[in-house]
């Protein structure tokens, strides 16, 4: 079941994120559907094979590193896409970077995204016959659909591009292509501590064309998508659709309720919708969000959060390699 809900979230994220316009808002979707990939794995290892799943261990951890270190460049990348040319050397450099990490992430052949995918592929031949079909080919259509998305972020962060390049700090630059070099560098960095599951990087023919032709079936939907919504309005995914409808159903059975003379304000009940509202446009309520908000976007927190996940996850590395 874990499993499941896993591999219904990885699509999840995509059909909401696809229609979107805002670059980090496609950012955003694509997080939700790469840990509904790594719940999946989490599933996996909890199944009674024993000593094959605690193996799928070392290939999660491995799967967070590259998630976090491509998602960071992928979204420090939008700032400097904003001071590139839209038809300059400099947005082809960004443009290529960007699509660098995405094509990690979706699992391009010797690169950190191939033996994730290895992992994912791993767990789901540990479920029975029926099961393992089911979620390896469902798992193969899930990075065609990382790809999809990540192709539909690149031309939106294109077409947001200015017209001539901007002065952009250097600071910036060199904190993105260090990103973007450890992207390259998470397997070799992540094989110092932890150990590289199954018989490590994935090699042959039959593995690369397994790696490519779900990355080129995303590349040809995003660009698809792209010709037949060029000029269009911001459509709604499937979150919208879902939420439009439970708010439908929750309205309506509101109103039936107050309808049926089993809710009763003079009773004492009061109206918990009434006082619920008010409450969360308080002033106090507000005020005390906006603090919260403007304190975790400082970067000095942004920087403590950061290295505190980084040394947890050397520490939890090197404690099960003892």
């Amino acid at each position: 079941p874990l499993a499941g809900v896993g591999l219904a979230a990885a699509f999840y994220g995509v059909l909401s994120g696809v229609g979107r316009h805002d670059p980090k808002t496609i950012l955003a979707y694509s997080s939700v559907s790469q840990m509904g990939l790594m719940t999946m794995v989490l599933g996996f290892a909890l199944l009674p094979a024993a000593d094959a799943a605690r193996g799928l261990v070392p290939g999660l951890l491995i799967f967070v590193l590259v998630h976090g270190l491509a998602k960071g460049a992928l979204f420090l990348g939008v700032g400097v896409a904003k001071a590139a040319g839209r038809n300059t050397p400099r947005s082809l450099l960004v443009l290529a970077g960007l699509l660098l990490a995405g094509l990690v992430l979706a699992g391009l052949p010797f690169t950190a995204g191939a033996v994730v995918k290895q992992v994912l592929k791993e767990g789901a031949d540990l479920l029975p016959e029926a099961w393992r079909c089911f979620f390896g080919g469902l798992i193969a259509l899930s990075a065609a659909g990382t790809m999809l998305l990540l192709g539909t972020f690149a031309w939106r962060v294109r077409d947001a591009m200015p017209a001539a390049d901007k002065a952009i700090p250097s600071g910036m630059v060199v904190a993105w292509a260090g990103l973007l070099g450890l992207v390259l560098l998470a397997l070799p960095l992540a094989g110092m501590v932890l150990p590289l599951p199954g018989e490590g990087l994935p090699s042959g023919m039959k593995s690369i064309v397994e790696g490519l032709w779900p990355i080129g079936l995303g590349l040809l939907g995003a660009g698809l998508y792209r010709r037949l919504s060029r000029g269009g309005a911001e459509r709604q995914g499937l979150d919208g659709l879902l939420l439009a409808g439970l708010e439908g159903a929750l309205g309506a059975a509101w109103l039936r309720l107050r309808a049926s003379g089993l809710w009763s304000p003079e009773s004492g009940s009061g109206d918990p919708m009434g006082r619920a509202i008010r409450l969360l446009n308080s002033r106090w309520v507000q005020r005390v969000s906006d603090r919260i908000e403007e304190r975790l976007l400082a970067w000095p927190t942004v920087g403590v959060v950061f290295v505190g996940l980084l040394l947890g996850f050397v520490f939890l590395a090197w404690r099960g390699v003892a």
